[in-house]
């Protein structure tokens, strides 16, 4: 009987214990985004600097997270320069391995592009959703380099209905903190 009673009383402490290791997530990221821009006509490359923040859940090994990005770049037509402007909002899923390394997927259900066309003083905006991997290594305690792949596909744009697309690679430095 006595063993029972030991027995059980491990069990429910472990069962217990992994709410005591659940937590708010809270990590913002900052960093830069190399990829290209398709809209249907021809591919430009479109580089520049990208920053977010996740909030979220975080439990052993799983966490949760709304996610937002936004990115200012630089798109290269062959007319010539132009800026543009990304703003991505949705949620990520992700888990922590042995070491620091951290791996997720995530879906943006809100992915809006604009570029700035100088001659016409206006603006072409895209609006669509996007999805995107991700694999991130502590090089620090609370700082980690992560490398995301994002792919968009913009159904909607605002002057003529066209459809474009865009894939990218975003270099980042996070700051996952857990509260």
């Amino acid at each position: 009987m006595k063993h029972l009673i030991l027995v059980l009383s491990i069990l429910m402490v472990m069962a217990f214990s992994q709410n005591i290791f659940a937590s708010i997530l809270i990590e913002p990221y900052a960093g830069y985004s190399l990829g290209n821009f398709n809209d249907g006509v021809s591919e430009e490359d479109a580089n520049g600097a990208a920053y977010g923040l996740r909030i979220g859940y975080e439990i052993p090994i799983l966490w949760f997270a709304l996610d937002y990005m936004a990115s200012k770049q630089t798109v290269d037509f062959p007319s010539g320069s132009k800026d543009g402007t990304a703003s991505r909002f949705g949620v990520v899923v992700g888990a922590t391995a042995p070491l620091g390394v951290r791996v997720w997927a995530g879906y943006y259900f809100i992915d809006e592009y604009s570029i700035k066309v100088p001659a016409a003083s206006s603006e072409v905006d895209f609006e669509g959703t996007g999805v995107k991997v991700g694999i991130g290594f502590r090089l620090i305690p609370l700082l980690h380099l992560n490398f995301e792949y994002i792919t968009s596909d913009y159904d909607k744009e605002t002057l003529t209905g066209a459809a474009a697309d865009a894939t990218g690679l975003v270099v980042s430095l996070s700051i996952p903190l857990s509260i």
